[in-house]
């Protein structure tokens, strides 16, 4: 049995709403809103999916986005320990990975936003 969905906001840009995205039109995707009232974006080539598939879709967006979130702050801290004198040694043993794999991923890189 399918969950009823609640009416979309129109402040966020829903179809059907006079805050229709017209770019919606153009990229090819629809706009849907969660049972907890959140919003998400899926393309229409996979907007025929429903229950739990279009519940995992939700969550892997959610995902995505915490993981650059997380990968954000790691290249924050590795900035600030260089700057503190922390060898890529160190830094490199504390991600995983060895200094030298940490120096190619994060020497250079700019300080995120």
């Amino acid at each position: 049995m399918a969950r009823k969905r609640p009416p979309p906001d129109p402040s966020l840009g829903l179809p059907g709403g006079p805050g229709t995205d017209p770019d919606a039109q153009v990229f090819g995707v629809e706009f849907r809103v969660t049972a907890d009232g959140g919003a998400y974006v899926i393309p229409r080539s996979i907007a025929r999916l429903s229950g739990p598939a279009e519940e995992l879709v939700h969550h892997l967006q959610h995902l995505a986005i915490t993981r650059q979130e997380l990968e954000d702050a790691i290249a924050e801290a590795v900035l600030d320990g260089r700057h503190l004198g922390v060898s890529w040694s160190a830094i490199g043993w504390s991600v995983g990975t060895t200094g030298e794999a940490a120096r190619q991923r994060w020497s250079g890189a700019p300080a995120p936003d």
